[in-house]
């Protein structure tokens, strides 16, 4: 920042954080969003990818940074001596394992904005609506071997069988639909995560026993994340009424 005539440096720097904290908050991103037209989403979108990267990732102006910035070793200010590969690495990797985790956390903030605003085509809104339609005839599975195994011994290979079930249930899903996205928050998948890391953190396994739960939420998150990025390069604009 440059300098304050009436402030301090360390409360100009907080107040200008936080000003840019404000501006990019997902509630204000979704209402900037919601009010643009078609064609001017997914330039807003893009700028604010970039642009909250820069200045709450990064720390510094998104008009002097990308997405990624590359620290080449031997590109050093004038009077700092050249480090050794050594010194390099040990230094950057902290450096690249703190900015990736925190990236991976703004492009979930970023999956839920798109969720929120995201604008389904005409095409989208009747393959959900035939979706809806093939779930009801799918025969319930789980539900006829528990009435099967009634009044017999309960045991692992029932559980599994169900489970895997549930699990081919959502598959066929996703293949219905080709990937579409289905949600309008990832709040779902988001909580799942907290939970699990909670549940890791305090010793408890009682989390890995749905297996299940987990190779299908996983999968969900990379669909969810390859759908947003497809979207990001091909910037679909959906058009009221049509295909």
């Amino acid at each position: 920042c440059f300098p304050h005539p009436h402030l301090d440096p360390e409360t100009w720097r907080r107040l200008y954080r936080e000003a840019w904290e404000r501006f990019y908050s997902l509630e204000n991103m979704r209402a900037i969003l919601q009010r643009a037209t078609p064609k001017q989403y997914w330039d807003l979108f893009w700028n604010f990818l970039w642009y909250k990267a820069a200045a709450l990732v990064e720390g510094i102006h998104p008009m002097m940074a990308g997405l990624w910035r590359i620290k080449d070793r031997q590109a050093r200010r004038p009077g700092y001596p050249r480090e050794s590969w050594l010194q390099h690495w040990r230094r950057r990797i902290p450096e690249l394992y703190h900015y990736v985790r925190q990236l991976l956390a703004l492009l979930a903030e970023m999956e839920e904005l798109w969720l929120q605003t995201r604008r389904p085509s005409a095409t989208e809104q009747r393959v959900r609506a035939r979706l809806e339609q093939v779930r009801g005839h799918l025969p319930s599975l789980p539900a006829v071997w528990h009435a099967r195994a009634r009044g017999a011994r309960e045991g692992m290979w029932i559980q599994l069988r169900s489970r895997l079930w549930s699990a081919a249930r959502r598959s066929i899903d996703w293949l219905l639909v080709h990937g579409a996205p289905q949600w309008q928050s990832r709040k779902e998948l988001s909580h799942f995560w907290q939970e699990l890391r909670r549940q890791l953190r305090n010793h408890k396994l009682a989390g890995l026993s749905r297996i299940d739960r987990v190779v299908v939420n996983l999968c969900r998150e990379i669909q969810l994340m390859l759908w947003l990025l497809l979207a990001l390069a091909l910037r679909p604009t959906p058009v009221e009424g049509s295909d």
